[in-house]
Order: C-alpha cells, then sequence, then structure tokens
C-alpha cells in the first residue's frame, strides 16, 4: 500500500466521522466544529462562512439577508486564497459558504477539491437543519403570510396566559368583505398577493406587543391592547392595499366584520377564546354588521344551535317536519291558483319556527337534506289528491341558495336531483314550481342562472323570491328563463 493509500484511506474515514457527526444534530451550527476539526487541521482551514439570502416571494414575507460562522479555528486566517461554493437555497434565493486558509498557507487544487466536498456536504447539512425547522415553523404559520396559523395563534395565547399578560388584550377574529369578488376580478395568485399585502398593513398597524394571525382564505385573528380595541376596529373597517390590473397598479380598500372577545383574568383556555371569537364574528356577519362583542346571549343562542343541529337527523328520519300550504290567491277573481310549501318543526308537540333552524341549517349544509325532504313530501300529497281527485294547482317548493352555490354544491346536479325525484313519483311537472331566492353576491348569479336553466329545460317552473333585493335586477327579467316573480 502506497503512501497516497493510506492519506485516502485516512481522509476517506475522516470524512465518514465528519458526516456522522453532522447527522446527530438537527442545527446547523451545533457539533459542526467538532466534526470539522480533524480536516480542518489536515488542510489547515481557519475559518468557515456561510451567506444566506432569500428574496421575498408569495412564501416569505420578507427578505432575509444572513451571515454566520461555523467554524473560527484559532482565529487566524487568510482571507488571500479562500475558496468560495455557491448553492441554490431551498426557498428564492442561494446559499454561500467559504473556507478561509491560515495565514502563508495556499490550497493545492488536490486540497481545494477535498474542501469543495467538505462544503458540499455542510451545504446538505444547513439545508437539512433548514428543512426540520422550517417545518416545524410551517406547522404552526399559514405558507402565504407566514403569520400565526390558527395552531401557532392558540400557542401564543397559552404563552400570553402563562406570563398572566392575556388580559391586557381583546381578542379580534375578522373576515374580509367580498374577498372571493377580489380574488375573481384579479385572478387567484394576484388575490393570494393581496392577502399578502393586507397582512402587512395590518401587521404595520399594530404595536410591537400585539399578535396577528392568519387562518387561512380571508380570515384573520389578533390580539390588540385593550385601549386601542375602539381604533382597531375603526381601522378595519377600511384598509387600502394595492393590486396588479391590467398592467397597472390599482388601489383596493377592504373592509372586514369582526367578532371581538374581551378578555379577562379569569381567561386560561385558548379553546374558550378561540370558540368565543367564532361565535362572534359569525354573528357579526349575520346580521351585517362591521363587528359583534361577545355576549352572555350569544353562547346562550350558540348552545341552543348546537343542540338543535344534533335533533336534526332523527328529526328528519322521524318525519317531525311538516308540511304546510300557503295559498296564492288571483287578487282579481279571489281564486287559489297555487300553493307554497312550507316546512314546520313539530318536536314534541312544539311547533319550532323556520327562523329557529334554517339558519342553522344553511350554516351547517344540512338544508338541502331538508329542501329534497319537502319536494319528496309534496310528491306524495299531489299522488295522493290526484287519487281522490281534487283539482290541482301549482305547489311551490322552496330551494336554498346555498343549495346552488354552497361549498361542494353544483347547480347541475341538484337540478338532476329534482328531477329524478320528480320522475320518480311520476309527477307532472306543471304541478311543481321550484322557488329560489334572488341573490346579492355577483358571484353567485351565474350557479342561479344555470340551476333556473336547468329547471327551465326539463320543463319545471321557477319563481325568484324577494325579487329587487339582489345586485342585477333587470338583468334576471332579461336573461334568467324565469317564470314568476314575487316582490315582499
Amino acid at each position: 500500500m502506497t503512501v497516497d493509500d493510506i492519506r485516502e484511506r485516512i481522509k476517506k474515514k475522516d470524512i465518514e466521522l465528519y458526516v456522522q457527526e453532522l447527522l446527530q444534530f438537527e442545527n446547523s451550527f451545533d457539533g459542526f466544529e467538532k466534526a470539522i476539526e480533524p480536516l480542518a487541521e489536515r488542510l489547515k482551514i481557519g475559518r468557515v462562512e456561510g451567506h444566506l439570502h432569500i428574496e421575498a416571494d408569495i412564501k416569505s414575507v420578507q427578505d432575509e439577508d444572513r451571515h454566520d460562522v461555523f467554524y473560527a479555528g484559532d482565529g487566524l486566517y487568510s482571507e488571500k486564497g479562500k475558496y468560495q461554493k455557491t448553492f441554490p437555497a431551498v426557498e428564492n434565493g442561494y446559499c454561500e459558504l467559504t473556507a478561509f486558509p491560515y495565514e502563508n498557507v495556499e490550497w493545492s487544487e488536490k486540497e481545494k477539491e477535498d474542501i469543495a466536498l467538505l462544503l458540499e456536504i455542510l451545504y446538505l447539512h444547513v439545508t437539512r437543519s433548514r428543512l426540520i425547522r422550517k417545518t416545524r415553523e410551517y406547522s404552526y404559520c399559514n405558507l402565504i403570510t407566514m403569520l400565526p396559523n390558527s395552531a401557532g395563534f392558540v400557542r401564543i395565547i397559552q404563552q400570553r396566559c402563562q406570563n398572566q399578560t392575556i388580559c391586557q388584550y381583546n381578542g379580534f377574529y375578522f373576515n374580509l368583505k367580498s374577498f372571493g369578488l377580489l380574488s375573481y376580478k384579479y385572478g387567484g395568485a394576484e388575490g393570494d398577493l393581496i392577502i399578502k399585502r393586507y397582512a402587512v398593513a395590518v401587521r404595520k398597524w399594530l404595536a410591537e406587543d400585539e399578535t396577528l394571525a392568519h387562518l387561512g382564505g380571508d380570515n384573520f385573528m389578533a390580539l390588540v391592547k385593550k385601549s386601542r380595541t375602539a381604533e382597531f376596529l375603526h381601522f378595519l373597517e377600511k384598509v387600502e392595499v394595492t393590486a396588479k390590473y391590467m398592467g397597472r397598479i390599482v388601489p383596493v380598500y377592504i373592509a372586514a366584520a369582526a367578532g371581538v372577545y374581551e378578555i379577562t383574568a379569569k381567561d386560561r383556555d385558548p379553546r374558550n377564546i378561540m370558540n368565543g371569537l367564532s361565535i362572534a364574528v359569525s354573528y357579526a356577519r349575520q346580521h351585517k354588521l362591521p363587528y359583534a362583542f361577545l355576549t352572555d346571549k350569544m353562547l346562550e343562542e350558540t348552545v341552543d344551535v348546537q343542540r338543535m343541529e344534533q335533533m336534526l337527523p332523527e328529526a328528519l328520519e322521524k318525519r317531525e317536519f311538516q308540511v304546510y300550504y300557503q295559498p296564492k290567491v288571483d287578487i282579481r277573481t279571489g281564486q287559489i291558483v297555487g300553493t307554497e310549501a312550507l316546512a314546520r318543526w313539530i318536536h314534541n308537540g312544539e311547533v319550532i319556527q323556520p327562523f329557529r333552524f334554517i339558519p342553522t341549517m344553511e350554516r351547517n349544509g344540512f338544508i338541502i337534506h331538508l329542501d329534497l325532504y319537502i319536494l319528496k313530501r309534496v310528491c306524495e300529497a299531489i299522488n295522493e289528491w290526484i287519487e281522490k281527485g281534487y283539482k290541482l294547482v301549482p305547489i311551490s317548493v322552496n330551494i336554498s341558495r346555498n343549495d346552488i352555490s354552497g361549498v361542494g354544491h353544483d347547480p347541475r346536479m341538484l337540478a338532476e336531483r329534482i328531477i329524478r325525484i320528480i320522475k320518480e313519483y311520476e309527477i307532472d311537472a306543471k304541478y311543481i314550481s321550484i322557488e329560489v331566492t334572488e341573490t346579492t353576491e355577483a358571484s353567485e348569479q351565474k350557479d342561479l342562472y344555470d340551476f333556473i336553466k336547468n329547471m327551465s329545460e326539463a320543463g319545471i317552473a321557477t319563481s325568484i323570491d324577494d325579487f329587487g333585493t339582489g345586485c342585477s335586477t333587470l338583468s334576471v327579467l332579461r336573461d334568467f328563463p324565469v317564470n314568476e316573480i314575487k316582490i315582499d
């Protein structure tokens, strides 16, 4: 075995030990000095530095530029003859690693190859440790704004509870109004950037000890000093950001509906604070308020709603929902020309009014089951009345707007289900009219149009309730193949 062979074996052994030592540590600094020491001594490396530069993009709220010393040796090194390698960063940027020789040392080409290998291994270690750290961070933050997500917000509340400062703040949950329209207008990618700019604007307004969290989509939470509550609510009424539209930068003004939880010294459970905020913001949105403070009445109503939600499936199964028929009368002749099927819930002999269960069903998506249930009961009644020889008039059956445009709903598939039910009961379509509510959301207009068009093509009449409240009443009259309008 030659001297060169022996040197190669020693080098290989040193590199193996170097790698094994690094693998024991997740942090890129930990263990590096110990790992590189034998190799640094052999290769006369006096210092190793790193420069990481990350540019802001959709995943990063701001630029990151940091310089680190991985190995300092005895402190004696030379700038002359340094060896440098640049690697791509996992994010949008680069990682630059530099090795400096001892004073009065000049590396050979062979030694530079060895140093290049050491830096490549260090780069892999830096990347690995950064990925581990980022993965942990990302589990607690939103990937668009890099703000704390719900888990991160809970952790912050827990920390404030532990150091007994939580009662200095009020909690806020705010939802951006009509953000879906903004995203539709400017596009999904620009919509994400608008959300990011909005987060930056709000974060800039907040004080250093106040917290902003991004739960996802257009939902945010915050902890703001009690003394600044009124100011913050006023600020949320109109936050100015920018958007890129047709090659130009244009201003965008975003309003939010907010729920407020007044935190006290007794609050120690983050879940209670989060739940309270959800209840308050839901109330604000339902009642079209700019904001709502959580009250005991809201909590009582929430308990009532939860109890009702648990009762609904069994109520449908037991046929507790009854159909009441409200006649439509021709005011000129006094003749009944149609009826509207209304749902009434009879539970333990008590009539539960629609205003108590309909909003709950629309929120949890159960409304479609009730609407189709009522349609089936109407079809049963029509068949019964035909057998008895009664003279029939068309019956309107309400279909919730949520059935048409709700999350995961398809107006075409809904139309197919309605058509299939009518065919299954062998009902002449002339006896059924489907009633929908005019939408005030432009984004829902297409779904409503598609649904009405499908009904019309199947020979099923349609009616629009609350006509005149929508955003394009005249165009509805012109473009929608609707048979009847109701003006309340």
